[in-house]
């Protein structure tokens, strides 16, 4: 069994040999991301200044999902992880 495994990976791997490599990304800059980091950070910090106000009474975790919503409303284009930070940096600031 281990043998003929042996075989099928080699084969494998003269069949993939000959592909040229895959470019991620071609020699021209990246396309712009949008707005900056700094951007985004000044929403959330007026974003949890803003929930902290209107619901003094109730969890973070609600407050977080509120900002967490006009962040995406407002910056469709940036990974979820970055608004995610945004906030956990605002929250500490």
């Amino acid at each position: 069994m281990r043998h003929l495994l042996v075989r099928w990976l080699r084969a494998l791997l003269l069949w993939l040999e000959p592909l040229p490599p895959v470019l991620v990304w071609p020699d021209s800059e990246p396309p712009p991301l949008g707005p900056t980091d700094d951007e985004v950070l000044t929403v959330a910090i007026r974003l949890t200044d803003w929930a902290d106000q209107d619901f003094p009474d109730t969890a973070g975790e609600f407050k977080r999902h509120q900002v967490y919503a006009r962040l995406i409303d407002q910056f469709p284009q940036r990974r979820r992880r970055d608004l995610g930070k945004a906030i956990e940096d605002a929250l500490q600031r």
